[in-house]
């Protein structure tokens, strides 16, 4: 599935907190040159992850709405919450409460990709986010 595809499907949450940083109004938490690494949508919290596979420049499906595309990376929903796991590591974990996404648990370094956070703050690379608030706007993060 490609990244259009599966951008035909996504329907954005009216509200995200990302790591003590809040998206409203916004359609995309992150985007990376040419795709969106992670996407959280509508319907029990439908989840899409890419990442980086190995030294690999292009960027590979690792769930696709909700779905394991590789066998290092689990995904599993228990009631409102969304845990995702790659080779053992914990990459994103969130819940949904009341139309909100709250990710409290955000790495994803073992994915090839330089963010992190906890429910407090938000790392891009050497960039530290704390307590922000992004209003409709179509992209919280967007680089390159």
């Amino acid at each position: 599935m490609d990244m259009n595809s599966v951008l035909s499907v996504y329907d954005p949450y009216r509200e995200y907190n990302v790591c003590g940083n809040v998206l409203k109004g916004g359609s995309y938490i992150f985007k990376f040159k040419d795709f969106y690494p992670l996407l959280i949508g509508k319907d029990g919290g439908r989840v899409w992850l890419f990442g980086y596979a190995g030294d690999s420049k292009e960027h590979v499906p690792l769930v696709l709405d909700g779905e394991s595309q590789h066998k290092s990376v689990k995904c599993v929903k228990k009631g409102n919450r969304i845990t995702v796991t790659a080779g053992g590591c914990v990459v994103l974990g969130f819940v949904v409460v009341d139309g909100v996404v709250h990710i409290n648990i955000l790495d994803l370094r073992p994915i090839g990709i330089d963010v992190f956070g906890d429910k407090k703050e938000l790392h891009i690379g050497r960039s530290r986010l704390v307590c922000n608030v992004f209003l409709n706007t179509h992209t919280m993060i967007e680089i390159g």
